[in-house]
């Protein structure tokens, strides 16, 4: 029994996302998994908030990226130091998913590094914006602002309506 557990427990993560407890499936999973998934569901409380906001700064960190290199060059962990700094503490981002941005960016020809030999100590990666990177920089920042204007707008509506009633 506590083998089946194991395995069906090492299967977890992709059974969670089809299947909700209570839910009937077209493709029964055997009543020991049923019972882990209730339990590992009752133990594991999705938060909505934390994945919205998780999903926002995916999609933001290239605007925020370009728009701090814009005020100067920098090295990595700067900027993760001024995106924290600039947003008072609220935002964290880890190393692991700032390179990867980086990288796309360099790549598309955005930003443009160079290594920056130091006196002593080990040579550091300075990135730049490019005239390319400045470009996609005001077309993310007009985006932006448009969206955020309409998300404020049906917001503002919705409060509008709900004072009324």
């Amino acid at each position: 029994m506590l083998e089946q557990l194991g395995r069906a427990w090492s299967s977890l993560p992709l059974r969670v996302g089809w299947r909700l407890p209570g839910q009937v499936t077209t493709n029964p999973i055997p009543c020991e998994t049923n019972y882990l998934l209730v339990t590992y569901s009752l133990l594991y409380e999705v938060n909505p908030m934390k994945d919205l906001q998780r999903e926002l700064r995916r999609g933001t960190l290239e605007l925020l990226l370009l728009r701090i290199l814009a005020d100067q060059p920098t090295y990595g962990y700067e900027l993760l130091s001024r995106l924290r700094q600039r947003s008072d503490g609220r935002l964290h981002i880890k190393q692991g998913t700032l390179y990867p941005v980086l990288y796309r960016l360099e790549d598309a020809g955005l930003i443009d590094p160079e290594w920056d030999p130091p006196a002593r100590g080990v040579p550091r990666k300075i990135y730049r914006l490019t005239s390319a990177g400045s470009e996609r920089l005001e077309e993310l920042t007009a985006a932006w602002r448009s969206f955020s204007a309409d998300i404020d707008a049906i917001l503002g509506a919705a409060t509008s309506t709900q004072e009324e009633s």
